[in-house]
């Protein structure tokens, strides 16, 4: 779930003490643990964080002060909480487990979810549903069974007394892993030693698990020792060698000889003549291997490769295949090379078709190539500009936030001032009974002043109104309040004042940087200037930029000549014109620079496009 970045991760908010002492419980109920624990895995100082993941799942992180997430959930509304591996390594016994073979940690902290085949060793009386954590197997330290500690949490999908009867099929439903984004939020420390465990044999590991497990080597030391020697890199495991459905070379000589019929059908059929001779061993790594069907490959232990068919030599394959008429073969100082091949051979045309190693693994280069790109998108938009809009209660609706039992000094955000006057509407009863969306604001002349601005003609027509619907009223409350922003990024300078804050806003930065007024965009706009066309960008002081590191952007950008020339006007700021039409320059330097999209308005008036 949190193998790519997550989309979206609002900014946190400290827990209430009651709220902290509420989860504390509930941890302490649903985990069964003693009141010391609790403390310990819910800690003071506590903060949450609405995220919303790659895939669009929302949920809520529960994070420690030190930026260290302990606990989570998924899906809207879900209170069911999951713990990170962090509190696992806290308190290893908090979840059941299931250990396996190292390979299988690289799997899944790739992204996939545990197979039945998988599982060396789990807990008892696992049921469908349950919470586990996945651990990495390790062989008995002197007849003494050990355990790894937590590298994954997940979901089981089968019943414990299931796995072993399957041969096929998921058994746990990965959620969380080592070294996944969520991971990364905390401090990346090193994941702790072994410990012993007491296992039941006949509940946990049958006959034929001790002996694979057994089968299993590990370069990993004793239980005692540090967890970076312990548990080392997840690839420093060796897999047990198993023969797994064994070829014949005939079997091998068959797959390279259908390999060799589908680049001749596709790649091999398209090369012009000029592309010809071919050296062998070009031939070989080029139109063969690449072309074999990744299926079989993938189904049995046995190399497909020359060295293993029947022909026993590259040149052996190549003449049976020219005696077959598929290619045309001649010696050339000494050396055979491949002259041509036979599209319109009857073997083919016959040839099925297959998947090829070559196609997957482009499709894989292409699904990681997204990845990286989705990936550098979601770092760019990290590093965009965190802009709120606030707003103060401002003359005739000061009067209702003191009603409200709100701070008039406060500043709030439009959800907050929603949130206050659905509460409000609700507590002085002043709803419509016959439709709840509206609200009867002539029945409460506080909230009428709020409305009205202190307007005499204004409030007449609302008199006259009668009832307004809520969402009126939740605008027309936050237009008669004097606005305010916060702009805030990475690496930037605080913007001009501070102010008393809701506590329900960012408290992540030592002082809240505001501005009193409304934020306008930057506005780029191309126009014909003395018959020339230009962009002028104007506004971009507000987002701490300055005009000269702008202009010299945009030249060495378009290899235009640029200007900085003032405004007219007190404090009105500066423009900076550059030749040319460049709107898209303009805005994707601006987006460059952080400006969220919204906040950049591109216009072109030379021809009047928007």
């Amino acid at each position: 779930m949190f193998k790519k970045p997550l989309a979206e991760f609002k900014t946190s908010a400290p827990l209430r003490t009651s709220d902290r002492k509420k989860l504390r419980l509930k941890v302490i109920q649903e985990f069964s643990l003693s009141p010391e624990v609790g403390e310990l895995l819910i800690p003071e100082g506590l903060l949450s964080v609405k995220y919303t993941s790659h895939s669009r799942i929302p949920g809520v992180a529960y994070i420690s002060s030190d930026g260290v997430p302990l606990w989570f959930t998924t899906g809207k509304g879900s209170d069911y909480l999951i713990p990170t591996l962090y509190t696992l390594w806290k308190h290893a016994d908090l979840l059941p487990f299931l250990s396996t073979p190292s390979p299988v940690i690289s799997v899944l902290i790739n992204g996939a979810d545990l197979m039945a085949p998988g599982v060396a060793q789990h807990s008892p009386s696992l049921s469908v549903g349950q919470l586990v954590c996945v651990t990495q197997y390790h062989p008995p330290a002197n007849g003494v069974p050990q355990i790894g500690p937590a590298l994954a949490v997940g979901r089981m999908i089968l019943a414990g007394d299931q796995i072993r009867r399957v041969e096929k099929g998921k058994a746990v439903n990965v959620i969380h892993t080592w070294k996944d984004h969520l991971w990364e939020m905390g401090g990346k420390e090193d994941p702790p030693a072994l410990r012993a465990i007491e296992i039941n044999q006949e509940n946990d590991l049958g006959a034929d698990d001790e002996a694979h497990s057994n089968d299993i080597q590990t370069t990993s030391t004793s239980p005692g020792e540090g967890s970076s020697q312990t548990l080392g890199d997840p690839l420093s495991v060796v897999p047990p060698k198993e023969e797994i459905n064994p070829l014949s070379q005939q079997e091998v000589s068959e797959i390279l000889r259908s390999a060799l019929l589908q680049s001749i059908s596709t790649a091999l059929s398209k090369l012009p003549s000029s592309s010809f001779p071919i050296t062998p061993s070009i031939f070989y790594e080029t139109y063969i291997l690449p072309y074999r069907p990744f299926k079989e490959l993938t189904e049995t232990s046995t190399p497909v490769d020359i060295k293993h068919s029947g022909h026993k030599s590259l040149t052996a394959f190549l003449k049976a295949s020219a005696r077959e008429g598929l290619i045309r073969l001649k010696e050339s100082k000494g050396e055979l090379v491949v002259t041509g091949v036979d599209p319109s051979h009857q073997v083919v045309g016959e040839h099925a078709s297959h998947v090829t190693v070559k196609e997957v693994e482009e499709k894989k280069q292409r699904k990681e190539q997204r990845e990286r790109q989705e990936e550098q998108k979601a770092k760019e938009k990290g590093r965009e500009l965190q802009i709120s809009l606030l707003w103060k209660p401002h003359m005739g609706n000061v009067a209702f936030f003191k009603e409200a039992g709100k701070d008039s000094g406060d500043l709030f955000t439009q959800v907050e001032i929603k949130s206050i006057v659905n509460g409000y509407v609700t507590a002085k009863q002043i709803l419509n009974q016959q439709n709840q969306a509206y609200v009867n604001v002539t029945e409460d002349s506080i909230l009428l002043d709020a409305l009205s601005d202190l307007k005499a003609g204004e409030r007449k027509q609302l008199q006259e109104a009668v009832s307004l619907r809520r969402d009126q009223v939740i605008d027309r409350i936050i237009g008669n309040m004097q606005p305010w922003h916060e702009i805030n990024g990475e690496g930037r300078e605080p913007v001009l004042r501070q102010a008393k804050v809701h506590l329900s806003l960012p408290t992540v930065l030592h002082r809240f940087p505001l501005r009193k007024g409304e934020l306008k965009p930057i506005y780029v706009i191309a126009k014909t200037r003395k018959g020339r066309a230009a962009t002028c960008i104007t506004g971009f002081e507000n987002f701490q930029i300055k005009a000269e590191d702008l202009a010299e952007d945009l030249r060495k950008a378009c290899a235009s000549s640029t200007s900085v020339n003032p405004l007219p006007g007190k404090a009105a700021g500066q423009e900076v014109m550059i030749q040319g039409k460049q709107l898209k320059a303009a805005t994707d330097i601006l987006l460059a620079k952080g400006i969220p999209k919204q906040w950049i308005e591109a216009t072109d008036i030379s021809t009047g496009k928007k």
